[in-house]
């Protein structure tokens, strides 16, 4: 098992995909991001229906309503076996846009037989004008990032609305900056380590997206 591990490489690509944007603009992120990648994770997604924009051979993990549906988590069937997804609230608050939810998606990998956890966030925008919600958002983040590093490797990624440069650290994680310090969306490894990150560009969206590549720690 120590040598398949060692083997493990994890590309990983995170696309915010603007609410409102037409289907093929959605459809183009989502497929663009997908590319060269085996695990995409999106946000803004509570209006749609993550199923109708899966590129061919692909899966995903998407729950009904507008804020628990707000992150969908996307895998090559061919590289990937799903064994179990939830959401968990991670803000209430009663300013606009204040509830605010994680996707956890726990997935096989076929070949080497490894689990790995893949955490899909988009955090309260403006949260450094908010700090008190802002570090109970990151703490329950935190708390289900250790919970599921106890028992397998974890990566945990998307909108964070909070400047690379300015971001909230995960013991025993790992991360490179996406292209410059003010990017919003970038993706974390823990037990694995990342060994290049690609701005993908241009988007429909608002957000380019953000492709990472991981090295699992024997």
């Amino acid at each position: 098992m120590l040598g398949q591990l060692a083997a493990l490489v994890l590309v990983v690509a995170t696309q915010n995909v603007r609410v409102g944007m037409p289907p093929y603009q959605a459809r183009h992120d989502i497929r663009q991001a997908a590319a060269l990648s085996s695990v995409v994770l999106t946000q803004e997604m509570g209006y749609r229906r993550a199923v109708e924009f899966r590129p061919a051979g692909w899966r995903s993990a998407h729950f009904a309503g507008t804020w628990p549906g707000d992150c969908a988590t996307y895998w090559q069937r061919s590289t990937w076996r799903e064994l179990r997804s939830w959401v968990r609230p991670v803000s209430f608050a009663s300013f606009p846009y204040g509830h605010r939810w994680l996707l956890a998606t726990v997935l096989r990998h076929r070949r080497s037989g490894q689990r790995v956890a893949f955490v899909c966030v988009h955090l309260i925008t403006h949260g450094l004008r908010r700090p008190q919600v802002e570090a109970r958002s990151i703490a329950r983040v935190r708390r289900q990032v250790r919970q599921l590093r106890a028992t397998m490797p974890v990566v945990v990624g998307g909108d964070w609305n909070r400047p690379y440069g300015q971001r909230a650290r995960f013991h025993g994680c790992h991360s490179l900056r996406p292209g410059r310090a003010g990017r919003v969306d970038y993706v974390w490894g823990c037990g694995m380590r990342a060994v290049r990150t690609v701005v993908l560009a241009p988007t429909y969206s608002d957000h380019d997206g953000v492709r990472a590549r991981f090295r699992v720690a024997p």
